[in-house]
């Protein structure tokens, strides 16, 4: 039987040989996934049988797209099609690289299995931490799991004589070498194929394992050797200690404290609920989000009247719409990219200098996400952009936000008539919000619906010519002709909300995900000052002229439309009474900036850069700690896990 065994040979055909070495190499893949399943049975014993299945089995795309990131050139190398690549001497070469790569992420899926147990998820940017001190890091390591280290590199050292045993030399290509030069190449882009993890517009990323039904799933079909591959090649997060992190927490806290609002979980320092009024409605508005792609304030002319500026006349449907709500005169982007104001708006939380932002492994945590507190009070959630599914993981971002629906350019039918020329991303705006007030009009009430806009977006083109209202002679008539479309189809949308018969009993919020490339105004509060309207039941018209920021929209609805639930973040409702003390964060590039009512500071996380507003060195000291207390907790709340924690 053993003499059998030993005498194991990998097959001379290629495919055979392919298909053998990756069902072997599959194998501590499956057995690290049924582990952690095992291991941590209380994150994922709501989920049924069929679920977890379902789960493994689409984790078999990250398995072999992790594999073959590391398997794909020695295993390349092994098929040339030449006289000495088919030599014994060279196929054993190439596959000890591959069993080498092999030992590498077997230890790496152990790593994520322990690792999995301390903030429970897999491994993420905080590896690239881990990194930065090497020598310490082997030495815990060490230390720590030193006999388990040596019995593994021992067994892997003896097994290698094995399998390098199982290696023959390969037969020559039964065809012309032209041919087999061209079967080398099917090959090659069949593992291109495999390696980014399918067709899809954009490579196989962490973000991706929560396209499934739940985050516990996705944490099932997520490998560790996946998930470490990825966070490696992140930046290093920005990792300060200014003070210690009770005090940084109690800052927080402090500016995040309002009168019927307690923090709920000690473990989960950013966690609240609000408490229910005596006299509280039991009704439960629908809810619509509108997230307009560059739409900031200096273009409005209901802001410029008030900043003594000539009007332009490109929003006069916003404009009259802003006399019908509450308007947040100094309401703040927390950055200034789209996916800064989408992690924004969907789930409370900055995206900080060189941290992982939403779409690219921020998602792996536990966050407060706008869809996910809707499910829990009965919504049915729907996402649509004007882009196509996959621009900005937005496909993959809205299933773990806890949308039940999610639509992109490919899913919106084209209007007739309505252009001439295609999008440059995707679908016209108002063909966006034409149907979504389609799929509004028929959800089952209440609902939550989230539209991501992109026409006033570079290159900012225009469906027809009938639009060039002003000569589309450089960017920024191009860009203020696509903000009159973008109007237009905005009051459009109303009036057809109106007709459908929704509007009376649906809150209506409407925000910039930034500002855009043409406010030139260079002060602090214009690089991220962009409107905030609310319109809705029980709102009534005014100016609002406390801080607010994009932070805010997610506790603003929960409080607003009464939803009974815990929520986290770095915002607070903006229908309670605001603290005095109220300060705004954000974020540029590798800058952070606090804002104060009439003053604030821009922090390159060493010093202060850049003050504004003319005040004592004291009170400069005092902003610079809260900005920091914020910073400290936000790195320390995203990087341990502890947000959120869903009940």
């Amino acid at each position: 039987m053993l003499t059998r065994f030993l005498s194991l040979q990998f097959p001379q055909q290629r495919l055979q040989r392919i298909a053998i070495l990756f069902g072997l190499a599959l194998i501590p893949f499956a057995l690290a996934r049924m582990a952690l399943v095992v291991v941590y049975w209380d994150d994922f014993a709501s989920l049924p049988a069929t679920e977890i299945i379902l789960a493994s089995i689409y984790g078999l795309r990250f398995d072999l797209a992790v594999l073959m990131k590391f398997f794909g050139i020695p295993l390349l190398a092994s098929l040339i099609p030449a006289a000495w690549a088919y030599r014994l001497g060279w196929q054993k070469f190439c596959f000890a690289l591959c069993y080498v790569f092999l030992i590498v992420l077997v230890f790496a899926l152990v790593a994520d299995l322990i690792y999995f147990g301390f903030v429970h998820r897999h491994v993420g940017a905080e590896i690239v931490l881990f990194s930065g001190n090497k020598p310490l890091m082997i030495e815990m390591l060490f230390y720590e799991h030193g006999v388990t280290i040596l019995f593994f590199t021992i067994a892997a050292s003896s097994f290698i004589w094995l399998a390098l045993r199982a290696v023959t030399p390969l037969h020559p290509y039964p065809m012309t070498s032209a041919k087999a030069y061209g079967v080398w190449i099917v090959i090659f882009l069949s593992f291109v194929l495999i390696g980014r993890g399918g067709w899809q517009l954009k490579p196989l990323s962490v973000s991706d394992a929560f396209e499934i039904s739940s985050s516990s799933a996705g944490y099932i079909a997520l490998n560790g050797a996946f998930a470490i591959a990825s966070a490696i090649n992140t930046p290093k997060p920005t990792v300060k200690k200014f003070m210690a992190d009770d005090k940084a927490v109690s800052l927080v806290q402090a500016n995040l404290t309002q009168q019927g609002v307690s923090f709920s979980n000690p473990d989960y320092p950013l966690m609240r609920r609000i408490e229910p009024e005596a006299n509280a409605s039991a009704f439960k508005p629908n809810v619509v989000v509108l997230l307009l792609e560059s739409w900031d304030a200096i273009h409005s002319d209901f802001f410029r009247t008030n900043m003594g500026l000539a009007p332009l006349g490109l929003m006069p449907n916003f404009d009259a719409l802003a006399k019908q709500g509450l308007m947040f005169t100094r309401h703040y982007a927390v950055g200034q990219r789209s996916m800064d104001g989408l992690a924004a708006t969907l789930a409370s939380i900055p995206t900080l200098p060189a941290m992982p932002y939403i779409g690219k492994g921020l998602e792996q945590n536990a966050l407060p996400f706008l869809g996910t507190l809707a499910k829990q009070v009965g919504y049915e959630n729907i996402l649509i952009q004007s882009s196509v599914r996959g621009s900005f993981h937005v496909d993959v971002i809205s299933k773990r936000a806890g949308f039940d629906a999610y639509y992109g350019a490919e899913d919106i039918p084209d209007i007739k008539d309505h252009s001439t020329r295609k999008s440059s991303w995707g679908a016209w705006d108002y063909e966006t919000l034409s149907y979504a007030n389609i799929l509004f009009s028929r959800a089952q009430p209440p609902f939550l619906g989230f539209v991501f806009t992109a026409t006033t977006h570079n290159p900012w083109r225009v469906p027809k010519d009938d639009w060039h209202h002003f000569p589309p002679e450089d960017n920024t008539k191009r860009f203020y002709n696509s903000v009159r479309y973008v109007d237009w189809a905005l009051g459009e949308y109303i009036q057809a909300a109106k007709n459908a018969g929704y509007y009376d009993n649906t809150i209506f919020v409407i925000t910039g995900d930034h500002i855009s490339k043409f406010n030139r105004t260079q002060t602090m509060e214009a690089r991220y000052h962009v409107p905030l309207l609310f319109i809705g039941p029980g709102i009534k018209p005014e100016l609002n002229h406390r801080l607010a920021s994009q932070l805010d929209i997610v506790p603003s609805i929960v409080d607003l439309a009464n939803w009974n639930v815990e929520f986290s973040g770095f915002g607070m409702s903006l229908f309670k009474p605001l603290p005095q003390s109220r300060k705004i964060f954000a974020v540029n590039g590798s800058l952070v900036d606090i804002l104060d009512k009439d003053s604030g500071l821009s922090h390159n996380l060493n010093t202060i850069v850049n003050r504004v507003g003319g005040l004592s060195a004291n009170q400069y000291s005092v902003l610079e700690t809260q900005l920091r207390a914020v910073y400290q907790t936000a790195t320390t709340t995203l990087l341990g896990n502890k947000v959120y924690h869903a009940p």
